[in-house]
């Protein structure tokens, strides 16, 4: 027995990307107001655990990726709920790099390494895979804010719609780098263009929207810079990690940044000392110069709370007058042994110890996902995978196989349960069930049924053959109410549906395959023929399931795999993404045959057509986005086992925002070359696939460290 299906497609319709939370505008009304912070936080590899202790602290302004560790943008509700802290509205700025392009990004294009635009500049040797950038270049500025790209697709159009606060634009000391080289003397007056540019569209749209440039104080000196951005941020003012800076150096910096305070502006101070009298002293000292300090690790890969100057609210809810916490140069006075090392809040934490988030919350954590349909019964098999560290498993209920009827289904769902994943406490657990097409294997078949392509084929709801070339799998008529009871309603000698063991058994949902069924041609022909609309008959169908399933268990999830063109082929997408909980998608890069085996060479690194209109990586692409801009996760499985072509999926694949899983066509196991990360471990076989597909995002400029691909 094995089962896989292949996405069917029809028309390729953009949808509306997901508008702004309302209710919730920024603490000033305008970009030229005062702006209070008494305590802020630096962190650039934000995971879930991450994004909670960031939630439940007290500072009061944060800067982060627009991006999670995984590379999937936060969404609006994510970043709501950073803004809204234990005291009260706080200021959340998305981390942006206009001065370097990042291999890692939307926009990155893999031909760039050989024929390379004209805008982009050589790598940063400090930071493999960060190239410097003539940021003057109309190219490079459409992609950092529009004109440019396709509307809502330029890097401030996405930090907009997720909600943030403002940018923090780090390299704009670009300018230093093209003027001294001798190729743009004028390079000073271009940068400050570009914020101009920047600032002007983002306040455009929001007029409180906060610019803050990191670095190149020596900007402060050209006209109107100074009124134009809501203040700045500067590292290594007073130590270069744990040694003091050149005093020359800091002797230059210090009137430049008072500049920025004098005229308003907020001075964000970050120094990466880890010494705790090191730590002191640089609190001190930045807020005698009325800064706002925060000391961390270089890499910025941890939250840090530093003994002695943890962030706390204010004693009191009215509105603090000062513009900047008062100046004090004093040194705390000691009570008794000295303070600890700075102690550091991983963002990483793998099974973490709190609450179990409800099914629908878990599901957006997911970091890492398994997917296995075949031989669970073998011995062993159910250790493997509660040994294992995935987040969600997607498995074959395996009892609704004939000749599997008495599995133990439920006690397997309940010791997987009982186990972690990376990211969660307790494991998410999805039945796969096949919607779209009837399996002669499976409990309901009957001895008399006449699947085609026999002449009269019986029962009716039987239509075709699997047009991929899967044994025993037969695409049928889903609006049948034969095949609903099957599926959903029981009855007629089915007293328990499908659907009701998967509920019975303890899943946490369905990871339905063959939605495409409403795009055979056999299917849709007989639904026009019967006067119906296939997709929106399929969508009822979807609703149907769900609607079933949470009459027992509100909280059951439903995972639709393929189609995703389904929501284009209605009248409004809204009645799609109203139905499911998350889209899964099957071999966007890499694909397999039908009927292979796990060593056979046809059982993955089949390239999957870069371009063209449906079965390409291009469409797939697009078609991914659409649902990442609706907020839905987006898990994806490609079939491959060169090692290049493993890196190429796990690397590009985190750069569009997905969740992706490489495995091999007869999903009767677990991945041998999982993602990296997987499991929390920073060296595993994984990583090896991905550094042999030539992909190097181990370090990452904007400070990243990447232990996850």
């Amino acid at each position: 027995m094995q089962r896989k299906g292949k996405t069917c497609f029809s028309r390729v319709v953009p949808i509306v990307a997901m508008a702004l939370f309302a209710g919730i505008g920024p603490p000033r009304k305008a970009s030229g107001g005062a702006l209070t912070v008494r305590h802020w936080a630096y962190l650039l590899q934000v995971d879930a655990a991450a994004r909670a202790a960031l939630e439940n602290s007290a500072f009061d302004l944060l800067v982060i990726d627009y991006a999670d560790t995984d590379g999937v943008p936060f969404t609006a509700g994510q970043v709501v709920a950073l803004k809204n802290g234990p005291c009260g509205r706080r200021v959340v700025l998305a981390y942006m790099s206009i001065g370097e392009a990042e291999d890692y990004r939307f926009y990155w294009d893999p031909a760039w390494a050989t024929t390379p635009p004209s805008w982009l500049g050589s790598v940063n040797p400090d930071w493999p895979g960060n190239y410097k950038v003539r940021f003057w270049e109309p190219q490079w500025q459409q992609i950092i804010v529009p004109p440019g790209l396709p509307a809502g697709n330029s890097y401030v159009e996405r930090i907009q719609a997720a909600g943030f606060d403002g940018v923090y634009l780090d390299i704009i000391d670009a300018f230093q780098y093209w003027r001294d080289l001798g190729e743009r003397p004028q390079a000073a007056g271009d940068m400050v263009s570009f914020v101009q540019k920047i600032a002007s569209y983002a306040r455009g749209v929001n007029s409180g929207f906060y610019v803050f440039p990191q670095n190149g104080a020596d900007l402060a000196t050209q006209p109107g810079y100074l009124d134009l951005v809501s203040g700045i941020g500067a590292e290594d003012t007073w130590y270069n990690d744990n040694n003091a800076q050149d005093p020359n150096q800091t002797a230059w910096t210090l009137p430049l940044l008072r500049m920025f305070g004098d005229a308003g502006g907020v001075v964000l101070s970050i120094d990466y000392v880890t010494q705790s009298g090191l730590i002191d002293d640089f609190y001190s000292t930045a807020q005698a110069e009325g800064f706002v300090p925060y000391a961390s690790v270089r890499d910025l890969d941890r939250l840090t709370i530093n003994p002695g100057h943890e962030p706390t609210c204010p004693v009191s809810t009215a509105t603090p007058t000062a513009t900047h916490p008062p100046p004090s140069t004093a040194t705390p006075a000691a009570t008794g042994p000295p303070p600890p090392t700075a102690t550091a809040i991983p963002t990483y934490t793998p099974r973490p110890t709190s609450t179990p988030l409800p099914p629908r919350d878990a599901l957006k954590k997911v970091a890492y996902w398994g997917y296995q349909i075949q031989s669970i019964e073998q011995p062993g098999a159910i250790d493997l995978l509660a040994e294992s560290a995935y987040d969600l498993l997607v498995l074959e209920p395996t009892r609704s196989d004939r000749e599997n009827a008495t599995f133990d289904t439920a006690g397997m769902v309940a010791r997987l349960h009982a186990t972690g994943g990376t990211v969660l406490q307790r494991k998410l657990v999805l039945a796969y069930i096949d919607i779209g097409e009837a399996e002669d294997w499976r409990w309901y078949w009957q001895p008399d049924w006449v699947p085609p392509p026999a002449p009269n084929p019986y029962p009716d709801f039987l239509l075709a053959v699997d047009p991929d070339g899967w044994s025993g799998n037969y695409p049928v008529a889903f609006w049948s109410p034969a095949w609903r009871a099957i599926m959903i309603d029981g009855g007629s000698g089915n007293p328990r549906s499908a659907l009701d063991q998967v509920v019975d058994d303890g899943f946490d949902g369905i990871y339905m395959d063959w939605v495409e069924a409403y795009s055979d041609p056999t299917v849709a022909a007989e639904a026009l023929a019967q006067g119906l609309d296939p997709a929106q008959e399929m969508v009822d169908f979807i609703r149907s399931i769900g609607d079933h399933a949470r009459t027992r268990n509100p909280d059951f999830l439903v995972v639709a795999q393929n189609a995703s063109e389904i929501s284009e082929n209605i009248a409004s997408p809204d009645d799609y993404f109203a139905v499911i909980d998350a889209l899964a998608q099957e071999q966007i890069y890499f694909d397999g045959n039908a009927d292979t085996a796990w060593q056979d060479k046809d059982a993955g690194d089949h390239p999957v057509p870069e371009t063209g209109i449906g079965y390409s990586r291009q469409w797939y692409e697009a078609q991914m986005q659409n649902y990442l801009d609706a907020g839905f996760p987006v898990f994806t499985v490609d079939y491959a086992r060169q090692p290049q072509n493993v890196g190429y999926v796990y690397s590009r694949a985190r750069l569009k925002g997905y969740r992706p899983y490489v495995s091999l066509r007869p999903l009767d196991r677990l991945s041998e070359s999982p993602r990296p990360g997987y499991g929390g471990v920073g060296i595993t076989l994984g990583l090896w696939f991905w550094v042999a597909g030539g992909v190097a995002f181990l370090m990452v400029r904007g400070r990243r460290f990447f232990t996850q691909a």
